[in-house]
Protein backbone atom coordinates (compact mmCIF):
# COMPACT_ATOMS: atom_id res chain seq x y z
CA UNK A 1 0.00 0.00 0.00
CA UNK A 2 0.86 3.56 -0.65
CA UNK A 3 2.91 5.12 2.36
CA UNK A 4 0.77 8.20 3.82
CA UNK A 5 2.90 10.38 6.24
CA UNK A 6 1.31 13.14 7.93
CA UNK A 7 3.11 16.13 9.15
CA UNK A 8 2.20 18.42 12.28
CA UNK A 9 1.40 21.50 9.46
CA UNK A 10 -2.30 23.04 8.82
CA UNK A 11 -3.21 21.39 5.18
CA UNK A 12 -5.96 22.98 3.23
CA UNK A 13 -8.37 20.63 2.38
CA UNK A 14 -8.46 19.31 -1.39
CA UNK A 15 -11.45 19.50 -3.59
CA UNK A 16 -13.76 16.11 -5.29
CA UNK A 17 -15.11 15.96 -8.67
CA UNK A 18 -18.44 17.25 -9.64
CA UNK A 19 -21.23 14.82 -10.66
CA UNK A 20 -20.12 13.96 -14.46
CA UNK A 21 -22.82 14.88 -17.13
CA UNK A 22 -24.38 12.71 -19.15
CA UNK A 23 -23.60 14.43 -22.23
CA UNK A 24 -19.85 15.24 -21.25
CA UNK A 25 -18.73 18.66 -21.05
CA UNK A 26 -17.70 19.52 -24.32
CA UNK A 27 -19.57 22.42 -24.66
CA UNK A 28 -23.25 22.53 -27.12
CA UNK A 29 -23.80 26.55 -26.28
CA UNK A 30 -23.04 28.90 -28.47
CA UNK A 31 -22.34 31.77 -26.03
CA UNK A 32 -20.00 29.42 -24.17
CA UNK A 33 -18.26 29.64 -27.32
CA UNK A 34 -18.11 33.53 -27.53
CA UNK A 35 -17.20 33.75 -24.06
CA UNK A 36 -14.07 32.06 -24.19
CA UNK A 37 -13.12 33.76 -27.38
CA UNK A 38 -13.51 37.00 -25.68
CA UNK A 39 -11.06 35.54 -22.61
CA UNK A 40 -8.77 34.97 -25.71
CA UNK A 41 -9.37 38.65 -27.00
CA UNK A 42 -9.46 40.43 -23.42
CA UNK A 43 -5.92 42.42 -23.87
CA UNK A 44 -6.80 43.37 -27.12
CA UNK A 45 -10.44 44.81 -25.40
CA UNK A 46 -8.39 46.46 -22.83
CA UNK A 47 -6.09 48.39 -25.42
CA UNK A 48 -9.35 49.43 -27.57
CA UNK A 49 -10.32 50.91 -24.12
CA UNK A 50 -6.81 52.63 -22.93
CA UNK A 51 -7.29 54.35 -26.19
CA UNK A 52 -10.51 55.52 -25.68
CA UNK A 53 -10.10 57.12 -22.25
CA UNK A 54 -6.70 58.60 -23.81
CA UNK A 55 -8.63 59.79 -26.23
CA UNK A 56 -11.83 61.17 -23.98
CA UNK A 57 -14.28 59.42 -26.68
CA UNK A 58 -14.90 56.24 -28.73
CA UNK A 59 -12.20 55.20 -30.70
CA UNK A 60 -12.39 52.79 -33.60
CA UNK A 61 -11.08 49.11 -32.78
CA UNK A 62 -7.32 48.92 -33.12
CA UNK A 63 -5.02 46.70 -35.28
CA UNK A 64 -3.45 44.67 -32.55
CA UNK A 65 -3.44 40.87 -31.23
CA UNK A 66 -2.02 38.62 -28.92
CA UNK A 67 0.40 35.35 -29.33
CA UNK A 68 -1.89 32.70 -27.63
CA UNK A 69 1.33 29.60 -27.50
CA UNK A 70 0.07 26.03 -25.87
CA UNK A 71 2.69 23.68 -24.49
CA UNK A 72 2.05 19.99 -24.33
CA UNK A 73 4.29 17.65 -22.11
CA UNK A 74 3.51 14.08 -22.23
CA UNK A 75 4.62 11.07 -19.58
CA UNK A 76 7.03 9.41 -19.01
CA UNK A 77 7.53 6.40 -22.16
CA UNK A 78 4.62 8.16 -23.93
CA UNK A 79 5.06 9.31 -27.51
CA UNK A 80 2.52 10.67 -30.10
CA UNK A 81 4.23 9.44 -33.06
CA UNK A 82 3.83 6.01 -31.71
CA UNK A 83 0.90 5.93 -29.85
CA UNK A 84 -1.36 7.50 -32.32
CA UNK A 85 0.04 6.43 -35.73
CA UNK A 86 2.13 3.09 -35.37
CA UNK A 87 0.59 1.07 -31.86
CA UNK A 88 -2.31 -1.30 -32.47
CA UNK A 89 -4.47 -0.11 -31.15
CA UNK A 90 -3.53 3.32 -30.96
CA UNK A 91 -3.65 4.76 -27.36
CA UNK A 92 -3.12 8.63 -27.49
CA UNK A 93 -2.18 10.20 -23.62
CA UNK A 94 -5.08 13.21 -22.74
CA UNK A 95 -2.00 15.13 -23.54
CA UNK A 96 -1.78 14.13 -27.24
CA UNK A 97 -5.69 14.42 -27.31
CA UNK A 98 -5.75 17.67 -26.20
CA UNK A 99 -3.03 19.18 -27.96
CA UNK A 100 -5.03 18.27 -30.84
CA UNK A 101 -8.29 19.71 -29.85
CA UNK A 102 -5.89 23.09 -29.37
CA UNK A 103 -5.93 25.59 -31.81
CA UNK A 104 -2.39 26.54 -33.37
CA UNK A 105 0.03 26.24 -35.88
CA UNK A 106 3.52 25.17 -34.89
CA UNK A 107 4.87 21.76 -34.18
CA UNK A 108 4.91 18.17 -32.64
CA UNK A 109 8.10 16.47 -31.61
CA UNK A 110 8.92 13.49 -33.46
CA UNK A 111 5.87 13.34 -35.43
CA UNK A 112 7.01 16.11 -38.10
CA UNK A 113 4.86 16.21 -41.67
CA UNK A 114 1.92 15.03 -39.78
CA UNK A 115 -1.83 16.42 -40.47
CA UNK A 116 -1.99 17.72 -36.74
CA UNK A 117 -1.65 21.63 -37.28
CA UNK A 118 -3.41 24.31 -38.36
CA UNK A 119 -2.12 27.34 -40.86
CA UNK A 120 -0.55 30.03 -39.46
CA UNK A 121 -2.70 32.71 -42.08
CA UNK A 122 -5.50 31.54 -41.29
CA UNK A 123 -5.25 31.42 -37.76
CA UNK A 124 -4.43 35.28 -38.38
CA UNK A 125 -0.94 34.37 -36.97
CA UNK A 126 -1.80 33.92 -33.55
CA UNK A 127 -2.17 30.87 -32.28
CA UNK A 128 0.28 28.26 -31.74
CA UNK A 129 1.04 25.29 -30.44
CA UNK A 130 3.98 22.50 -29.39
CA UNK A 131 4.00 18.87 -28.12
CA UNK A 132 7.12 17.33 -26.15
CA UNK A 133 7.39 13.85 -26.18
CA UNK A 134 7.45 12.38 -23.17
CA UNK A 135 10.62 11.00 -21.21
CA UNK A 136 12.36 7.38 -22.36
CA UNK A 137 10.83 7.78 -25.90
CA UNK A 138 12.43 9.54 -29.12
CA UNK A 139 12.56 12.74 -29.86
CA UNK A 140 15.13 13.47 -32.63
CA UNK A 141 14.66 16.97 -32.61
CA UNK A 142 17.04 17.21 -29.64
CA UNK A 143 18.89 14.52 -30.26
CA UNK A 144 16.87 11.82 -28.39
CA UNK A 145 17.02 8.93 -30.93
CA UNK A 146 15.79 6.38 -29.27
CA UNK A 147 13.60 4.62 -26.46
CA UNK A 148 15.72 4.62 -23.46
CA UNK A 149 15.67 3.20 -19.85
CA UNK A 150 18.19 6.46 -18.45
CA UNK A 151 14.87 8.23 -19.78
CA UNK A 152 12.18 5.83 -17.98
CA UNK A 153 13.80 5.51 -14.95
CA UNK A 154 16.04 8.33 -13.93
CA UNK A 155 13.97 11.04 -16.71
CA UNK A 156 17.23 11.92 -18.06
CA UNK A 157 17.00 14.62 -21.17
CA UNK A 158 13.73 16.20 -18.91
CA UNK A 159 16.78 19.26 -19.08
CA UNK A 160 16.58 19.78 -22.71
CA UNK A 161 12.53 19.05 -23.22
CA UNK A 162 12.11 22.17 -21.20
CA UNK A 163 14.66 24.28 -22.55
CA UNK A 164 13.36 23.38 -25.73
CA UNK A 165 10.25 24.48 -25.20
CA UNK A 166 11.41 27.43 -24.22
CA UNK A 167 13.12 28.18 -27.23
CA UNK A 168 9.40 27.47 -28.53
CA UNK A 169 8.84 31.37 -27.49
CA UNK A 170 11.83 32.44 -29.50
CA UNK A 171 9.95 30.23 -32.46
CA UNK A 172 6.75 32.00 -32.27
CA UNK A 173 8.62 35.37 -32.19
CA UNK A 174 10.34 34.60 -35.19
CA UNK A 175 7.36 33.10 -37.24
CA UNK A 176 5.70 36.06 -36.15
CA UNK A 177 8.39 38.88 -36.81
CA UNK A 178 10.45 37.50 -39.58
CA UNK A 179 8.86 34.98 -41.04
CA UNK A 180 10.87 32.38 -39.95
CA UNK A 181 11.63 29.36 -37.37
CA UNK A 182 14.69 27.51 -35.65
CA UNK A 183 15.96 25.08 -37.43
CA UNK A 184 16.67 22.08 -35.61
CA UNK A 185 20.33 22.25 -36.12
CA UNK A 186 20.44 25.75 -34.82
CA UNK A 187 17.76 24.32 -31.88
CA UNK A 188 20.50 21.83 -31.03
CA UNK A 189 23.35 24.40 -30.44
CA UNK A 190 20.45 26.29 -28.30
CA UNK A 191 20.25 23.24 -26.53
CA UNK A 192 23.73 22.39 -25.51
CA UNK A 193 24.71 26.05 -24.82
CA UNK A 194 21.51 26.17 -22.02
CA UNK A 195 22.41 22.87 -20.73
CA UNK A 196 23.83 22.33 -16.98
CA UNK A 197 27.38 22.40 -16.97
CA UNK A 198 29.74 21.20 -14.51
CA UNK A 199 31.14 24.67 -14.02
CA UNK A 200 27.82 25.92 -13.83
CA UNK A 201 26.20 23.24 -11.21
CA UNK A 202 25.98 25.86 -8.65
CA UNK A 203 24.09 28.17 -10.74
CA UNK A 204 21.45 24.92 -11.84
CA UNK A 205 21.73 26.26 -15.53
CA UNK A 206 20.04 29.19 -15.06
CA UNK A 207 23.04 31.18 -16.44
CA UNK A 208 23.27 29.15 -19.39
CA UNK A 209 19.30 29.32 -19.90
CA UNK A 210 19.29 33.23 -19.60
CA UNK A 211 22.37 33.72 -21.50
CA UNK A 212 21.62 31.99 -24.44
CA UNK A 213 17.99 32.35 -24.84
CA UNK A 214 18.62 36.60 -24.60
CA UNK A 215 20.92 35.88 -27.23
CA UNK A 216 17.91 34.92 -29.78
CA UNK A 217 15.90 37.34 -28.14
CA UNK A 218 18.25 39.66 -29.51
CA UNK A 219 18.24 39.07 -32.55
CA UNK A 220 14.91 40.34 -32.89
CA UNK A 221 15.19 43.38 -31.12
CA UNK A 222 14.62 46.06 -33.90
CA UNK A 223 11.78 43.89 -35.42
CA UNK A 224 10.10 43.35 -31.93
CA UNK A 225 10.55 47.11 -31.57
CA UNK A 226 8.32 47.72 -34.27
CA UNK A 227 5.45 45.45 -33.80
CA UNK A 228 5.38 46.64 -29.84
CA UNK A 229 5.06 50.37 -31.14
CA UNK A 230 4.16 51.40 -34.93
CA UNK A 231 4.18 48.64 -37.06
CA UNK A 232 2.98 50.02 -39.95
CA UNK A 233 -0.28 49.65 -42.08
CA UNK A 234 -1.96 45.90 -42.16
CA UNK A 235 0.30 45.12 -39.78
CA UNK A 236 -1.11 44.15 -36.16
CA UNK A 237 0.75 46.67 -33.00
CA UNK A 238 1.60 43.21 -30.30
CA UNK A 239 0.23 43.00 -26.80
CA UNK A 240 1.79 40.39 -25.24
CA UNK A 241 1.99 36.07 -25.06
CA UNK A 242 -0.29 33.95 -23.71
CA UNK A 243 0.90 30.65 -22.28
CA UNK A 244 -1.16 27.22 -21.77
CA UNK A 245 0.82 24.31 -20.46
CA UNK A 246 -0.26 21.00 -19.94
CA UNK A 247 1.77 17.85 -18.66
CA UNK A 248 0.98 14.78 -17.55
CA UNK A 249 3.51 12.61 -15.09
CA UNK A 250 7.01 13.86 -15.47
CA UNK A 251 5.56 16.10 -18.51
CA UNK A 252 3.56 17.78 -15.63
CA UNK A 253 6.81 17.67 -13.11
CA UNK A 254 8.10 19.12 -16.55
CA UNK A 255 5.23 21.74 -17.36
CA UNK A 256 5.89 23.24 -13.38
CA UNK A 257 9.77 23.56 -14.09
CA UNK A 258 9.27 25.40 -17.43
CA UNK A 259 7.36 27.83 -15.15
CA UNK A 260 10.05 28.36 -12.96
CA UNK A 261 12.67 28.47 -15.35
CA UNK A 262 10.00 31.15 -17.25
CA UNK A 263 10.16 33.43 -14.34
CA UNK A 264 14.49 33.22 -14.50
CA UNK A 265 13.39 34.91 -17.97
CA UNK A 266 11.21 37.77 -16.04
CA UNK A 267 13.57 41.12 -14.94
CA UNK A 268 14.68 40.97 -11.40
CA UNK A 269 12.67 43.14 -8.90
CA UNK A 270 13.93 46.69 -8.71
CA UNK A 271 13.94 46.81 -5.14
CA UNK A 272 12.53 45.30 -1.64
CA UNK A 273 8.69 44.50 -1.61
CA UNK A 274 8.47 44.89 -5.61
CA UNK A 275 7.46 42.11 -7.73
CA UNK A 276 9.88 42.16 -11.24
CA UNK A 277 7.83 42.94 -14.41
CA UNK A 278 5.92 40.12 -16.05
CA UNK A 279 7.59 40.48 -19.40
CA UNK A 280 10.52 38.88 -21.22
CA UNK A 281 13.39 42.11 -21.24
CA UNK A 282 16.35 41.64 -21.61
CA UNK A 283 18.98 42.48 -18.96
CA UNK A 284 19.83 46.39 -18.38
CA UNK A 285 17.17 46.87 -21.33
CA UNK A 286 15.36 50.39 -21.07
CA UNK A 287 12.94 50.58 -23.83
CA UNK A 288 9.72 49.96 -23.07
CA UNK A 289 9.17 48.42 -26.65
CA UNK A 290 11.63 46.45 -26.61
CA UNK A 291 10.10 43.97 -23.92
CA UNK A 292 6.95 41.41 -24.62
CA UNK A 293 4.51 40.63 -21.50
CA UNK A 294 3.33 37.47 -20.62
CA UNK A 295 1.51 35.33 -18.85
CA UNK A 296 0.78 31.59 -17.72
CA UNK A 297 -3.03 32.00 -18.29
CA UNK A 298 -3.60 27.97 -17.49
CA UNK A 299 -1.79 25.33 -16.29
CA UNK A 300 -3.18 21.86 -16.51
CA UNK A 301 -1.33 18.96 -15.02
CA UNK A 302 -2.18 15.04 -15.00
CA UNK A 303 -0.87 13.83 -11.83
CA UNK A 304 2.20 14.56 -11.64
CA UNK A 305 5.44 12.49 -10.39
CA UNK A 306 8.78 13.39 -10.74
CA UNK A 307 11.36 10.54 -9.76
CA UNK A 308 14.55 12.55 -11.61
CA UNK A 309 17.35 10.90 -10.57
CA UNK A 310 17.38 8.37 -7.87
CA UNK A 311 13.48 7.83 -6.89
CA UNK A 312 12.00 7.96 -3.19
CA UNK A 313 12.38 3.86 -3.19
CA UNK A 314 16.18 4.80 -1.78
CA UNK A 315 16.10 5.99 1.46
CA UNK A 316 16.91 9.44 2.24
CA UNK A 317 16.33 10.50 -1.15
CA UNK A 318 13.38 11.45 -2.84
CA UNK A 319 13.39 11.92 -6.87
CA UNK A 320 13.77 15.94 -6.82
CA UNK A 321 17.37 15.54 -8.66
CA UNK A 322 18.26 17.61 -11.45
CA UNK A 323 15.98 19.58 -13.33
CA UNK A 324 13.73 18.66 -10.64
CA UNK A 325 15.61 20.05 -7.85
CA UNK A 326 13.52 23.11 -6.04
CA UNK A 327 11.29 23.64 -9.35
CA UNK A 328 7.72 21.69 -8.55
CA UNK A 329 6.49 24.26 -6.05
CA UNK A 330 4.30 27.07 -8.10
CA UNK A 331 6.24 30.55 -8.40
CA UNK A 332 5.86 32.84 -5.28
CA UNK A 333 2.72 34.95 -4.95
CA UNK A 334 4.55 37.68 -3.45
CA UNK A 335 7.14 37.84 -5.87
CA UNK A 336 5.29 36.65 -9.28
CA UNK A 337 1.61 37.11 -8.24
CA UNK A 338 -0.74 36.97 -11.14
CA UNK A 339 1.84 35.26 -13.61
CA UNK A 340 -0.18 31.83 -13.54
CA UNK A 341 -3.66 33.31 -13.54
CA UNK A 342 -5.15 29.14 -13.04
CA UNK A 343 -3.80 25.64 -12.12
CA UNK A 344 -5.49 22.91 -12.25
CA UNK A 345 -4.15 19.78 -10.98
CA UNK A 346 -6.03 16.15 -11.09
CA UNK A 347 -4.66 13.27 -8.63
CA UNK A 348 -5.01 9.24 -8.67
CA UNK A 349 -6.19 8.36 -6.09
CA UNK A 350 -5.23 4.38 -6.48
CA UNK A 351 -1.82 4.08 -7.32
CA UNK A 352 1.07 2.31 -5.73
CA UNK A 353 3.53 5.00 -5.33
CA UNK A 354 6.23 3.48 -3.50
CA UNK A 355 8.77 4.45 -6.26
CA UNK A 356 6.68 7.63 -7.96
CA UNK A 357 5.15 9.51 -5.60
CA UNK A 358 2.88 11.86 -6.67
CA UNK A 359 4.02 16.07 -5.94
CA UNK A 360 1.19 17.92 -4.58
CA UNK A 361 0.87 21.34 -6.02
CA UNK A 362 -0.20 22.54 -2.17
CA UNK A 363 3.04 24.57 -0.46
CA UNK A 364 5.37 23.42 2.06
CA UNK A 365 3.46 25.91 4.53
CA UNK A 366 0.13 23.84 3.20
CA UNK A 367 -1.58 26.26 1.25
CA UNK A 368 -3.11 26.12 -2.21
CA UNK A 369 -1.40 28.98 -4.91
CA UNK A 370 -4.33 31.29 -5.34
CA UNK A 371 -6.51 30.38 -8.32
CA UNK A 372 -4.99 26.31 -7.84
CA UNK A 373 -7.73 23.49 -7.50
CA UNK A 374 -6.39 19.90 -6.77
CA UNK A 375 -9.15 17.17 -7.29
CA UNK A 376 -8.68 13.31 -6.83
CA UNK A 377 -9.87 10.96 -9.37
CA UNK A 378 -10.41 7.52 -8.81
CA UNK A 379 -7.95 4.75 -10.94
CA UNK A 380 -4.25 4.90 -10.91
CA UNK A 381 -1.89 7.01 -12.81
CA UNK A 382 -2.65 6.40 -16.34
CA UNK A 383 -6.43 6.66 -15.73
CA UNK A 384 -5.78 10.82 -14.98
CA UNK A 385 -3.37 11.10 -18.04
CA UNK A 386 -4.70 8.53 -20.37
CA UNK A 387 -2.27 6.12 -22.58
CA UNK A 388 -4.12 2.63 -22.04
CA UNK A 389 -5.98 1.10 -24.61
CA UNK A 390 -9.36 -0.48 -24.74
CA UNK A 391 -8.81 -3.86 -23.03
CA UNK A 392 -5.61 -3.31 -21.48
CA UNK A 393 -5.88 -5.80 -18.65
CA UNK A 394 -8.94 -7.10 -19.50
CA UNK A 395 -10.57 -3.67 -18.69
CA UNK A 396 -12.56 -0.99 -21.08
CA UNK A 397 -13.54 -4.28 -23.41
CA UNK A 398 -15.07 -2.06 -26.18
CA UNK A 399 -14.51 -0.93 -30.03
CA UNK A 400 -14.27 2.76 -29.04
CA UNK A 401 -12.18 4.13 -26.46
CA UNK A 402 -15.99 5.36 -24.61
CA UNK A 403 -15.00 2.91 -21.22
CA UNK A 404 -11.84 3.98 -20.55
CA UNK A 405 -11.55 5.56 -17.23
CA UNK A 406 -9.27 8.22 -18.50
CA UNK A 407 -12.16 9.92 -20.94
CA UNK A 408 -13.54 11.31 -17.75
CA UNK A 409 -9.89 13.39 -16.96
CA UNK A 410 -9.97 14.32 -20.32
CA UNK A 411 -13.37 16.30 -19.96
CA UNK A 412 -12.81 17.69 -17.10
CA UNK A 413 -9.24 19.29 -18.05
CA UNK A 414 -10.88 20.46 -21.52
CA UNK A 415 -13.34 22.05 -19.45
CA UNK A 416 -11.21 23.69 -16.89
CA UNK A 417 -9.41 24.88 -19.89
CA UNK A 418 -12.12 26.19 -21.81
CA UNK A 419 -13.27 28.05 -19.03
CA UNK A 420 -9.81 30.22 -18.86
CA UNK A 421 -10.20 31.06 -22.42
CA UNK A 422 -7.19 28.43 -23.95
CA UNK A 423 -7.70 28.27 -27.53
CA UNK A 424 -9.91 24.70 -27.93
CA UNK A 425 -11.47 23.73 -30.93
CA UNK A 426 -15.43 23.11 -30.46
CA UNK A 427 -17.79 20.72 -31.84
CA UNK A 428 -18.61 22.36 -35.56
CA UNK A 429 -22.33 22.43 -34.31
CA UNK A 430 -21.92 25.26 -31.98
CA UNK A 431 -19.86 28.02 -33.61
CA UNK A 432 -21.57 31.08 -33.62
CA UNK A 433 -23.13 32.22 -36.60
CA UNK A 434 -19.84 35.19 -37.20
CA UNK A 435 -17.35 32.53 -36.83
CA UNK A 436 -18.26 29.62 -38.96
CA UNK A 437 -15.93 31.18 -41.55
CA UNK A 438 -13.24 30.39 -39.18
CA UNK A 439 -13.34 26.60 -39.80
CA UNK A 440 -9.93 26.38 -37.82
CA UNK A 441 -11.68 26.48 -34.62
CA UNK A 442 -14.12 23.39 -35.65
CA UNK A 443 -13.56 20.03 -33.73
CA UNK A 444 -12.59 17.16 -36.73
CA UNK A 445 -15.06 14.28 -36.66
CA UNK A 446 -11.75 11.71 -35.36
CA UNK A 447 -10.42 14.19 -32.23
CA UNK A 448 -14.10 14.08 -31.60
CA UNK A 449 -14.33 10.46 -31.51
CA UNK A 450 -11.13 10.86 -28.81
CA UNK A 451 -13.62 12.42 -26.88
CA UNK A 452 -16.40 9.27 -26.24
CA UNK A 453 -17.25 8.87 -23.21
CA UNK A 454 -19.57 6.11 -22.31
CA UNK A 455 -23.22 6.37 -20.37
CA UNK A 456 -22.04 3.09 -18.54
CA UNK A 457 -18.57 4.59 -17.85
CA UNK A 458 -20.22 7.87 -16.52
CA UNK A 459 -23.05 6.26 -14.44
CA UNK A 460 -19.93 4.18 -12.76
CA UNK A 461 -17.90 7.31 -12.08
CA UNK A 462 -21.00 8.91 -10.15
CA UNK A 463 -21.61 5.76 -8.17
CA UNK A 464 -17.80 6.35 -6.94
CA UNK A 465 -18.64 9.60 -6.28
CA UNK A 466 -21.74 8.60 -4.17
CA UNK A 467 -20.70 5.63 -2.68
CA UNK A 468 -17.01 6.57 -1.12
CA UNK A 469 -17.49 10.04 -1.13
CA UNK A 470 -21.03 10.70 0.21
CA UNK A 471 -21.80 13.02 -2.60
CA UNK A 472 -25.52 12.91 -4.53
CA UNK A 473 -26.05 11.04 -7.90
CA UNK A 474 -26.85 13.88 -9.81
CA UNK A 475 -30.66 14.31 -11.87
CA UNK A 476 -29.13 13.65 -15.60
CA UNK A 477 -28.78 15.20 -18.15
CA UNK A 478 -27.28 18.04 -16.46
CA UNK A 479 -28.07 21.21 -18.21
CA UNK A 480 -25.60 22.39 -20.79
CA UNK A 481 -24.49 24.85 -18.79
CA UNK A 482 -23.51 22.56 -15.37
CA UNK A 483 -21.93 20.49 -18.15
CA UNK A 484 -19.72 22.32 -19.46
CA UNK A 485 -18.76 23.92 -16.47
CA UNK A 486 -15.77 22.39 -14.22
CA UNK A 487 -16.53 23.49 -10.51
CA UNK A 488 -14.98 20.47 -8.04
CA UNK A 489 -16.59 20.45 -4.62
CA UNK A 490 -14.60 21.40 -1.63
CA UNK A 491 -13.44 18.45 1.10
CA UNK A 492 -13.58 18.35 4.19
CA UNK A 493 -10.20 16.51 4.63
CA UNK A 494 -6.88 17.37 3.23
CA UNK A 495 -5.63 15.55 0.30
CA UNK A 496 -3.29 12.94 2.29
CA UNK A 497 -6.69 11.56 4.56
CA UNK A 498 -8.77 11.58 1.15
CA UNK A 499 -6.21 9.36 -0.83
CA UNK A 500 -5.73 7.21 2.37
CA UNK A 501 -9.95 6.81 2.71
CA UNK A 502 -9.40 5.74 -1.24
CA UNK A 503 -6.95 2.97 -0.53
CA UNK A 504 -8.88 1.60 2.28
CA UNK A 505 -11.95 1.46 -0.25
CA UNK A 506 -9.50 0.15 -2.53
CA UNK A 507 -7.85 -2.44 0.15
CA UNK A 508 -11.73 -3.95 1.07
CA UNK A 509 -12.27 -4.30 -2.58
CA UNK A 510 -9.29 -6.23 -3.07
CA UNK A 511 -9.91 -8.30 -0.14
CA UNK A 512 -12.66 -9.50 -0.97
CA UNK A 513 -12.10 -9.90 -4.22
CA UNK A 514 -9.51 -12.68 -3.58
CA UNK A 515 -11.38 -14.06 -0.27
CA UNK A 516 -14.35 -15.07 -1.36
CA UNK A 517 -12.75 -16.28 -5.31
CA UNK A 518 -15.11 -13.14 -6.99
CA UNK A 519 -12.15 -12.64 -9.15
CA UNK A 520 -12.39 -15.83 -11.07
CA UNK A 521 -15.94 -14.49 -12.20
CA UNK A 522 -14.83 -10.89 -13.09
CA UNK A 523 -15.45 -10.17 -16.69
CA UNK A 524 -11.66 -8.57 -17.13
CA UNK A 525 -9.95 -11.74 -15.50
CA UNK A 526 -11.68 -13.66 -18.51
CA UNK A 527 -11.11 -10.75 -20.92
CA UNK A 528 -7.18 -10.56 -19.85
CA UNK A 529 -4.51 -11.05 -22.92
CA UNK A 530 -2.43 -14.02 -22.02
CA UNK A 531 0.58 -11.81 -22.26
CA UNK A 532 -0.83 -10.16 -18.79
CA UNK A 533 -0.98 -13.49 -17.22
CA UNK A 534 1.55 -14.68 -14.48
CA UNK A 535 2.79 -17.97 -14.04
CA UNK A 536 1.47 -19.23 -10.48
Amino acid sequence: MSEITYEMTQKDNVWLPAAFPAQGRLPTQRYLVRQNCLRQVSDEKAYHQELCLAANRRVELPCCKTLHVSLFFDGTGNNLYNDLYQAVPNHPTNIVRLFQATIGAGYAGGASGKPLLDDVESTGGKYFKYYIPGVGTPFPEINDLDYSTSGLAFANRGEDRINWALLRLIDVLKRVLVNDKIDDEACRKSLEAMSTTWHTLDLGGRHNRYGEFYKQFARLKRELKIARSQPGRSKSKLLGMKLYVYGFSRGAAEARTFVNWLTELLPSPTGDNQKPSQCLQAKNETDPDCNLPISVEFLGLFDTVASVGISHVVPVVEGHMGWADGTQELPSEATYGGLVKRCVHLVSTHEQRLSFPMDSIRRSDGTYPTGSTEVIYPGVHSDLGGGYPPGEQGKSIGKTDGLLLSQIALHEMYAAAFQAGAPLKVPPSVLPNDLQYQLWRAMPADVQKEFEAALELINRFNAWRQVTLGLAMPQQPLSDEEAACFEPVRASVALEQAMENQMNWLTAWRINRYANGMLLGMPFFHEAPNRDAKKA
